[in-house]
């Protein structure tokens, strides 16, 4: 059956490429596939996924475009390569540097992504169809999500799905990343929803009602890492939001709505959060600090490359006193560090971390440049979108994330998403037009 699945991925990008409007088509598959881990996996948890064929064809599709279609980006590219660049250096001393590669294939795939949405993206019906690629995957998150905490496993093995008995995963490895896709995602309709006047109340309605779906599969996931970061980068954005008019909610019914069902909803369920900071996970918590300074001692010995990506876990063992050994919970002090800054530091050193830290501004850059405008659809989509980014870098303080290709994907796709929201590149290819 996933061999199936895998066919349908490739038979729909086939038929986008077909269609008259295949940029639009493949724009949605992309946005849509990306939380299937379904695909042909060939080497240490990676290959080709089911959303790579869209990746590849829209690629490809900008290729042909000639110059209008452009791999570097003055002023924003040189970061990312660099990154991508020093990966590959420190795969060479790796002890498994198959592992490393696999491990960069991940972000050049990013960096793929990041591009086609930054030169092809062009309209408002462009931008229109990938919050509906967006949407219809935070609705199957809704579904799948709600399946498991109500009723249990669902039956659909073919999606390649995994099983937490108490916590929501839906289609993604474990709990904290379904946590954390929403944490990058759900700021965006969010914002839509309550600080952007739609052509149609129809509109607003819409976008309320998936910040509905992700707020309860949110809270389903039991994320506790992600439910503070979530928290953490939306009261900066509503803080900051009210010192500038353009910021400013401008559909106040929604706030009501959300206040109201949300309040209800965390009372009933109050006792199940709490529970989530209590004894019962105290430990959990506690073996984070010794993974902590296992890492650093990494970091120390092995400054300049690291143990290359992919590797950590195959060195860190090593990095255990005599006594840590001894303790029944060595192999947890060993695993791999519950933060993704000491983690990719670990694995590229400490250039490596610097190039990631610098990786990650560079989106922020993108983003300050963009909320320029007076667009006010533009205005709340970069916001909805950075907001996502503070909170995964957030979120990347208590979890080793980083490692996931979909989270991966989400982040370089929603930086496309803002280069091609720039002034300069809207008033020399595109307009994206409101009535304010």
């Amino acid at each position: 059956m996933k061999e199936l699945v895998y066919i349908i991925g490739l038979l729909s990008t086939l038929a986008a490429l077909i269609l008259h409007r295949r940029k639009e088509a493949l724009l949605f598959l992309i946005s849509f596939y990306f939380v299937f881990t379904v695909g042909w996996i060939f080497y240490r948890f990676t290959g080709i996924f089911m959303y790579d064929m869209p990746i590849l064809a829209l690629f490809f599709y900008g290729l042909i475009q000639g110059k209008r279609f452009q791999f570097y980006l003055r002023g924003v590219s040189l970061v990312f390569i660099l990154f991508l660049i020093w990966m590959l250096v420190t795969a060479i001393p790796a002890q498994n540097p198959g592992w490393a590669l696999a491990e960069f294939s991940k972000f050049l795939r990013g960096y793929i992504v990041f591009v086609c949405f930054a030169n092809l993206v062009r309209t408002r019906r462009d931008y229109q169809v990938i919050l509906l690629g967006l949407g219809s995957g935070l609705v199957l998150e809704f579904i799948l999500a709600v399946w498991q905490w109500r009723i249990g496993m669902p039956p659909l093995g073919f999606l390649n799905l995994s099983y937490h008995r108490w916590r929501a995963t839906g289609t993604f490895y474990v709990p904290h990343y379904l946590g954390n896709y929403l944490v990058l995602l759900l700021p965006i309709f969010i914002r839509l929803a309550m600080f952007y006047r739609a052509r149609t109340r129809r509109e607003n309605i819409k976008y309320a009602i998936l910040s509905g779906c992700g707020l309860l599969t949110f809270l389903v996931s039991l994320a506790r890492g992600p439910w503070v970061a979530f928290g953490t980068s939306m009261a900066i954005m509503f803080i900051l939001s009210m010192g500038q008019n353009k910021l400013k909610p401008r559909i106040r019914w929604t706030f009501s709505v959300f206040l109201a069902l949300g309040g209800i909803f965390l009372l009933h369920y109050l006792s199940t959060i709490q529970a989530q900071f209590g004894d019962d996970r105290k430990d959990a918590f506690d073996v984070r600090f010794d993974q902590i300074r296992v890492s650093r001692r990494i970091i120390a010995d092995r400054f300049l490359l690291g143990t290359g990506m992919g590797n950590y876990h195959l060195v860190s063992y090593d990095y255990l006193t005599s006594t840590e050994r001894q303790e029944w919970r060595a192999r947890q002090y060993a695993y791999m560090v519950h933060n993704s800054y000491l983690y990719i530091t670990a694995e590229m050193g400490v250039p490596g971390g610097i190039l990631f830290i610098l990786t990650l501004l560079k989106f922020f850059y993108i983003g300050l440049r963009g909320i320029r405008t007076n667009d006010l659809f533009s205005i709340n989509l970069i916001v909805g979108i950075m907001t996502g980014l503070l909170g995964i870098c957030v979120a990347f303080m208590a979890g080793p994330d980083i490692r996931s290709e979909q989270l991966i994907v989400q982040m370089y796709m929603g930086g496309g998403i803002m280069y091609s929201l720039l002034p300069s590149k809207k008033s020399s290819r595109h307009t994206v037009t409101r009535r304010l």
